[in-house]
């Protein structure tokens, strides 16, 4: 797994997984997103939360949703796109991380 957190630039190949883990907690008004240029080069495969605290979560605690957001990205074809991360707080932008992946054959 390949990581695209603190990537600025980063070659891959195709087929290969790239991972970008970022803090949330939605109850707080901390949320990440993505956007990617092009979709026929890079698109997301799956997405995880993984919980800080997942018995609180399950017993329904009041903010209890502190977490890690896991994005899993496949290389689909040769080309080069940007994937732009952004964590939100109450809907104003705190951070915004862009990575630029070129795709070889």
């Amino acid at each position: 797994m390949i990581s695209l957190n603190g990537q600025k630039n980063l070659s891959v190949k195709v087929g290969e997984i790239m991972e970008y883990r970022g803090q949330v907690q939605e109850s707080v008004g901390y949320f990440l997103s993505f956007d990617i240029s092009d979709t026929s080069v890079v698109n997301m495969v799956s997405r995880d939360t993984e919980y800080a605290y997942p018995e609180r979560m399950s017993a329904g605690m009041t903010g209890a949703d502190e977490a890690v957001q896991v994005y899993r990205f496949k290389a689909l074809s040769p080309g080069g796109t940007d994937i732009v991360f952004t964590l939100d707080f109450r809907g104003d932008i705190e951070s915004r991380e862009v990575v630029l992946v070129q795709v070889q054959p």
